[in-house]
């Protein structure tokens, strides 16, 4: 969920008591989106991270430190200028508005003493921050609004500064007992609670209107006619419970993280269910909750982009491979086109110039009448000349012509590899490994600036191959990207350990250390489920999983990362057991049925 209005002033209070009268001693743009201050107060110092992108908008501490451009930005720059050295005077917050206000004291071009305003506004897709003059004037904003964009609320240079519109709610902090009873017992009958706090209170999200109804012990599906007095009470306590901790400043910060996503609050969460995490601070669980995110936000994008680009070049090689073998099929007539020289040059004397066919007797079949094209504007004599020379630019044009397909096709199945190991994936690093293997291999190109292909980067070592365990106690291991077959394969297993890959089909290598043992047929029946899900057929049935021992594996010169050769192996049969990867590791519980 995003940073509803109850956490944000969370957020906000803790902001308050942390870097009041803190030193600017640096402003910093990592992204278009981002800002960074650094501050410091006596024996600390802080990063202030503010982000106004639309997905991942909030405002907190941060132990990160983003790489920041060589230049920075013109709001950049505009805000050391007017900021730095300043001294932060006061932390504000709107009732319930996810805004937050930062009166700075600073000097300006004459020396002399003033305040500035800087509002951030963390409100989704209009999420801003903006500087102000003392009297309200703008002197930037992070995101302009112009005119054509928003007539009522215009963020340009010299305009005045208008808030956000105000919620047209019941600030929380007003209501008291009788308030309360009055506000859910007045609505339709049919009306759910939960929606109707989440609706009528200022800084209510739909989490924060289910938490107080089940905080009371009510199903999340309670009608209003349904409700008793004493329920009406328990919502009274619920919603108590839920908002003294912002008067107070006594947060428990906590992160669940659920099928769905990660879900967090300033209290520990009852209406949803799923891995509880706790965190001494709201700016230590945003700093989490946040760069969680931003590494699953980020694993998606390149994820997609590499998954274009493998794709792209798949459709290319596909249409290569296409035209290459027409090519070979052309070349493959050599022979035919000799023969068709021969019976032209024995016969001259029986064609007549002028003809565009000749039926004559094939003396290579029995004398088997057979149908040759002629040019009619060449004589007998250099239509069959015209057949040796197709003879022979096909003789030399064949070696080539197989030699070009064979490239194309181990082209064709490195790039399905790469693209098993894209569905495969799992983490941002594993992205990264297949990421700098496609910039090496020459497929990536930097489209942002325009210069042709990316330089490609110095190879770092692999990550770890995934290890399981099987239930006689044997190592598995399993490399799930190409850098880590190669280095799981060539550099890991040793000559009499078992090695195992869906047959034809591209996935996974899997090694089975053996120390020397024999392995049990228990172990090399999940060994083979383990390779058959680590490919691209984890969804299909009776996949045939080959086996070999290590010193029957090779890996060709020249070859493809990932690509090897390999004999003396045998084939299983396996459709991979769900329950089974669940109790090797490979799987975690919710995932063992497919959804």
């Amino acid at each position: 969920m995003p940073l509803d209005g109850l956490a944000f002033a969370a957020v906000a209070r803790e902001l308050r008591g942390a870097i009041t009268n803190a030193r600017i001693q640096g402003i910093f743009q990592p992204t278009a989106n981002e800002l960074l201050f650094h501050l410091r107060q006596p024996g600390r110092t802080h990063r202030l991270l503010v982000c106004i992108e639309p997905s991942l908008a909030r405002l907190h501490l941060t132990a990160a430190e983003p790489v920041n451009p060589l230049a920075p930005p013109p709001f950049c720059q505009l805000l050391r200028k007017h900021l730095v050295p300043g001294r932060i005077a006061e932390v504000s917050q709107p009732p319930m508005e996810r805004v937050l206000a930062l009166t700075v004291e600073a000097r300006d071009d004459s020396g002399s003493l003033v305040h500035l305003r800087l509002y951030i506004e963390i409100m989704g897709r209009h999420s801003n921050v903006v500087l102000t003059r003392e009297d309200g004037t703008i002197l930037d904003a992070m995101k302009r609004i112009a005119p054509d964009q928003n007539r009522h609320r215009e963020l340009l240079p010299h305009r005045p500064y208008v808030p956000p519109p105000a919620q047209s709610r019941i600030d929380p902090f007003e209501l008291d007992r009788e308030a309360f009873s009055r506000l859910i017992r007045l609505v339709p009958a049919k009306e759910r609670p939960a929606k109707v706090l989440a609706e009528s209170l200022a800084g209510f999200s739909p989490l924060a209107g289910r938490e107080v109804v089940a905080r009371a012990g009510l199903s999340l599906d309670i009608t209003r006619e349904e409700l008793s007095p004493t329920d009406i009470e328990a919502l009274w306590a619920a919603f108590q419970e839920v908002i003294t901790p912002l008067q107070t400043g006594r947060f428990r910060p906590t992160a669940l993280m659920t099928p769905a996503g990660i879900e967090f609050w300033h209290e520990p969460l009852t209406s949803v269910q799923g891995e509880s995490r706790s965190f001494s601070s709201m700016q230590e669980l945003l700093d989490w909750v946040y760069a969680q995110r931003a590494a699953e936000a980020e694993y998606s994008r390149i994820r997609q982009q590499l998954v274009k680009v493998v794709g792209q070049n798949l459709r290319r090689v596909a249409r290569k491979i296409a035209a290459q073998q027409e090519e070979l099929a052309g070349a493959q007539r050599a022979e035919e086109y000799r023969k068709m020289g021969d019976l032209l040059t024995a016969y001259l004397h029986q064609i007549q110039q002028g003809q565009s066919r000749v039926e004559l007797p094939n003396f290579y079949e029995d004398n088997q009448p057979v149908a040759i094209a002629l040019d009619p504007a060449l004589s007998p004599a250099a239509n069959a000349q015209s057949y040796y020379a197709k003879y022979q630019k096909a003789r030399k044009t064949l070696a080539k012509a197989r030699e070009h397909l064979e490239a194309s096709l181990a082209e064709q199945q490195y790039l399905e590899s790469v693209h098993a190991a894209l569905e495969m994936s799992e983490s941002l690093e594993e992205l990264r490994e297949i990421e700098g293997e496609l910039s090496r291999a020459g497929y990536l190109r930097d489209e942002e600036k325009g210069e042709g292909r990316k330089k490609p980067k110095p190879a770092s070592p692999p990550s770890s191959p995934l290890r399981l365990t099987s239930s006689d106690g044997f190592a598995i291991l399993v490399g799930r990207n190409n850098r880590q077959n190669d280095y799981l394969t060539m550099e890991v297993a040793r000559s009499d350990d078992l090695w195992l890959h869906a047959k034809e089909i591209p996935g996974a290598h899997v090694i089975v250390q053996t120390q020397g043992k024999e392995v049990p047929d228990t172990t090399l029946v999940e060994a083979a489920h383990v390779a058959a899900f680590f490919s691209r057929a984890r969804e299909s049935a009776n996949v045939p999983v080959d086996y070999t021992r290590r010193r029957h594996v090779r890996k060709p010169r020249g070859a493809r990362p990932g690509m090897v050769i390999y004999d003396h192996q045998r084939t299983l049969y396996v459709t991979p057991d769900r329950e089974l990867l669940a109790r090797l590791g490979v799987l975690r519980p919710q995932e063992q049925r497919p959804q």
